[in-house]
């Protein structure tokens, strides 16, 4: 949205592609296309606002100024978390050489009109930020990561070192300088890479649909074909494990009861990796990968990771609320899995519903709210 301003402090950011020069004609149509379609999808996730963002596109990136009063400290991490995931689920399909990486950089000033776009020294610093050197050279250096986020030192402090946030914690960061003498521009800033080389190799290990959320993304396959076209179940054993009330998994529950959505599924999928067998944490992250929107409102193949995920729980544990999640899900997508013999009906679901503790039984009917499903209302019984 373009609109008339003047002497107004805002929130700029500025977000390019790296090595977009390299590419050919025809491949840079094909990132400037996905980096929109990942701007896009970020603002739909994470109801960032973006129509009402004034925006400057630049080929390879853009430019743009977030509204006056804007709440940085949610939409800062909410983007840089949408972002992460949007690339991510992109390039999980893509070469080395083909992948997407971006930079993108913070900063706000007083910002005003000009003939050709925006000007004021906050414009200038986030362009600056952007393409310094020293985020190139890192980005360069780190062949694992393909997002560079880079902040000016005050809003490192406002949003990063005085939150304290889960999903962007001050020791992930590190300064430096960007001195550009031939501009006559100096400043320190800080610089996240994401993601990291260890994190990188705990998610590489599947290629999954990018239009399942990342909370879902990076889970063991629970059945598989072999080289004999046999289908064949993993061996694994879910139970109760790592309970969701401690470490990570309290942190998951805490951000669950204030809706914080994106932040619990952060929480659940690091507790996870401790005891990735965990029913109960199995439970946590379809609860929160769902958002409080009924299932009918996901993508089918979103649906089918998450009965894939409580199908492992339930073999092995047949938990109460696995059984009442499940069920619910079934029910509002019309039992999308009806032709699948492997999974249990919903009155054999229903069956365990029964034991399901009073608390357990609120928690899903609160956070999945689908009345007109029997399993919602036997909740409310």
């Amino acid at each position: 949205m373009q609109e008339k301003s003047g002497g107004v402090r805002r929130l700029c950011m500025a977000v390019d592609l790296a090595g977009y020069s390299a590419r050919n004609a025809i491949d840079q149509k094909w990132v400037q296309d996905e980096l929109r379609a990942i701007l896009e999808e970020a603002d739909a996730r994470g109801g960032l606002g973006r129509k009402e963002w004034t925006i400057q596109h630049q080929g390879d990136g853009e430019l743009a100024l977030l509204p006056p009063g804007v709440d940085e400290s949610r939409v800062i991490p909410t983007l840089i978390r949408e972002l992460g995931s949007g690339l991510h689920a992109r390039n999980r399909r893509l070469s080395e050489d083909a992948r997407l990486r971006v930079r993108v950089a913070f900063h706000q000033g007083l910002t005003e009109d000009a003939g050709c776009g925006y000007a004021g020294d906050a414009v200038v610093a986030v362009c600056r930020l952007c393409d310094a050197p020293a985020v190139k050279a890192a980005l360069r250096a780190a062949p694992e990561a393909f997002l560079a986020v880079v902040m000016s030192p005050g809003i490192y402090e406002d949003v990063v070192l005085r939150r304290d946030l889960y999903e962007l914690r001050a020791n992930d960061f590190r300064r430096i300088t960007v001195d550009l003498p031939d501009k006559g521009f100096t400043s320190e800033a800080w610089l996240y890479l994401s993601p990291t080389a260890e994190g990188r190799a705990m998610t590489d290990s599947t290629t999954p649909d990018p239009t399942v959320p990342p909370s879902i993304q990076g889970d063991k396959n629970f059945v598989f074909t072999n080289s004999s076209n046999n289908t064949v179940t993993t061996d694994v054993h879910y139970g109760p494990g790592a309970h969701a009330c401690d470490g990570e998994g309290r942190c998951g529950r805490e951000a669950l009861d204030a809706m914080q959505y994106g932040q619990a599924l952060r929480c659940f999928k690091a507790a996870a990796r401790k005891d990735p067998y965990s029913s109960e944490l199995a439970y946590y992250r379809v609860l929160a990968a769902l958002q409080r929107i009924r299932p009918k409102k996901h993508g089918k193949q979103t649906v089918a990771q998450m009965e894939e995920l409580l199908n492992g729980a339930w073999r092995h544990d047949q938990d109460p609320r696995v059984a009442a999640l499940w069920a619910l899900i079934k029910e509002d997508r019309r039992y999308l899995d009806r032709s699948n013999p492997a999974h249990p009906a919903v009155m054999q679901l229903h069956s365990r519903v029964a034991d399901i503790s009073p608390q357990a039984a609120a928690e899903i009917r609160y956070h999945v709210p689908a009345p007109e499903c029997p399993t919602w209302t036997l909740l409310a019984s």
